[in-house]
C-alpha cells in the first residue's frame, strides 16, 4: 500500500532580498505535505488537474494479467 503526499514550497518572503529576481535562499523556504490519496498499489505520477479545482490527478500502473 502506498500513501501520496502532496507538498508545498512556500516562501518566506515574495522576492529576493538582494534584489536580483533570483528567488527565495533555501534557507527561508518551509515545505508543508499533506496527504491526498492512500491505499494506491504502484502510482507512477501525480499532477494537479490545472483547471482551479484543486484536484490532483493519480496514474497508477496497470497490474499485470495472470492470464
Amino acid at each position: 500500500m502506498a500513501a501520496l503526499l502532496s507538498a508545498t514550497v512556500v516562501p518566506a518572503a515574495s522576492a529576493a532580498p538582494d534584489g536580483s529576481g533570483h528567488g527565495v535562499p533555501p534557507d527561508q523556504l518551509t515545505v508543508v505535505t499533506a496527504p491526498v490519496a492512500s491505499g494506491l498499489k504502484q502510482p507512477v505520477a501525480m499532477v494537479a488537474a490545472n483547471d482551479h479545482s484543486g484536484r490532483m490527478l493519480i496514474a497508477e500502473r496497470a497490474r499485470a494479467s495472470t492470464a
